[in-house]
């Protein structure tokens, strides 16, 4: 392999591990204030139906992409797409699956009452 494939496999590498250690900066962060919260859980609710919409989309575009990518480069590049396509959006499916069964388990768990503290 030349040095080039070693630079791009070597960048890979390196976008794998900062996802990592930023995903879990972030959810071992503070979830904020309940008003922070309060406004979070607006502006998911108002995001829902667009974010549906777009999961509705995505697949159309994705055909034509992969027709034009067929016809301008090649039928493997274009299956190539397709691959990455479907896990990418397979990974989406399943990141929102789970954000919704933590919810959903947050939503039963009582809340400690401030008299039970002390």
């Amino acid at each position: 392999m030349t040095t080039v494939l070693y630079l791009i496999i070597a960048c890979g590498v390196l976008s794998i591990v900062y996802g990592v250690v930023t995903t879990r900066a972030v959810l071992a962060a503070d979830a904020g204030s309940a008003r922070m919260q309060e406004i979070a859980a607006a502006i998911r609710k108002a995001l829902r139906p667009i974010s549906r919409a777009n999961t509705r989309r995505s697949p159309i575009v994705g055909v034509v992409i992969f027709f034009i990518l067929a016809y301008l480069l090649g039928l493997p590049q274009a299956i190539g797409f397709a691959i990455g396509a479907v896990l990418s959006g397979a990974a989406g499916y399943h990141r929102h699956e789970r954000l919704g069964a933590r919810q959903c388990r947050a939503r039963r768990r009582p809340r400690p009452r401030a008299s039970a503290r002390a």
